[in-house]
């Protein structure tokens, strides 16, 4: 009797090795030793053809591939056997045979954003890990190229996943993604992503000046500010043209403020707003003070 098994089993689908072991027995179950025991296989290499059988009765060796393969063990047998009242010896050959199995790579696919991210703005990314289905092992790690000189190891995430990066430049940029598994399979897979240049803050100055003249004229100012999605005002200023400037803070919406001139003339009102990509947008209006 010829039992014949593998380990590990499956193999990696990058290649990998896996010992064959035959255990070989007579009819009574009995363990034969020095027994010499001969090993094929349908793909793949294997360390030794010919191995005999040790004081276990096993007889070893190893089999290198990369794709499915099958191997068999075949002893010569010899057993004593007769008829009623008589003796005999007969002789022939037992075979046992493995099937040593091949892993496969999880699936893995990116979904880049719908529309073009912005310069400075998070763009979401959907990563989505498939484990195999046959002869699969757990995912080990998500590894992600954005291709701006910047990666990040996801960990070992399976199903659907959202993942954000920022990207500081405008342009094309391929972003590539490689997933691996416990038995060291990989499979990479690449998307590309258009980051184009985010739109500036609205900014309207409105000014509301007397026609009178007068030693002191009081003008108001209506501001409005308007940020493009996923921009945050952090501050805005108001330089009122004659050497004085006024805070309006995170300004987002409508403000109303007031200034006195004494001086005459033509003036040059500026608004500067900062937003969180760390930029400034400016608009100026000019005003004539009676």
């Amino acid at each position: 009797r010829v039992s014949v098994s593998a380990a590990p089993n499956p193999v990696p689908a990058i290649g990998g090795t896996s010992t064959i072991t035959a255990s070989i027995a007579d009819i009574n179950g009995n363990l034969l030793p020095s027994a010499p025991v001969f090993f094929t296989t349908t793909a793949g290499s294997l360390a030794d053809s010919l191995v005999n059988t040790g004081p276990d009765g096993s007889a070893r060796t190893s089999l290198t591939t990369s794709v499915q393969a099958t191997v068999t063990a075949t002893v010569g047998v010899q057993g004593a056997t007769g008829a009623t009242g008589g003796t005999g010896n007969t002789s022939g050959t037992a075979a046992g045979t493995v099937q040593v199995n091949v892993s496969v790579a999880p699936g893995l696919a990116i979904t880049p954003p719908t529309t073009p991210p912005n310069v400075g703005l998070p763009a979401n990314f959907t990563f989505v890990v498939t484990p195999a289905t046959t002869n699969g092992s757990a995912v080990r790690n998500v590894h992600v190229d954005w291709g701006d000189g910047s990666s990040r190891d996801l960990g070992a995430i399976t199903g659907s996943s959202v993942q954000s990066h920022v990207y500081q430049d405008d342009g094309t940029f391929t972003v590539t993604a490689t997933v691996t598994d416990a038995m060291g399979n990989s499979q990479t897979v690449s998307t590309s992503v258009t980051v184009i240049p985010v739109a500036s803050p609205t900014i309207i100055i409105t000014p509301n000046v007397p026609q009178q003249s007068s030693p002191v004229v009081r003008v108001t100012f209506t501001i409005q500010v308007t940020p493009p999605t996923g921009v945050i005002i952090t501050n805005a200023v108001i330089d009122f043209g004659d050497n004085t400037a006024q805070s309006l803070g995170g300004l987002t919406g409508t403000t109303t403020v007031s200034h006195d001139y004494t001086r005459k003339g033509a003036t040059v009102v500026t608004v500067i707003v900062t937003h969180s990509i760390g930029r400034n947008t400016t608009a100026q209006v000019t005003i004539n003070i009676p």
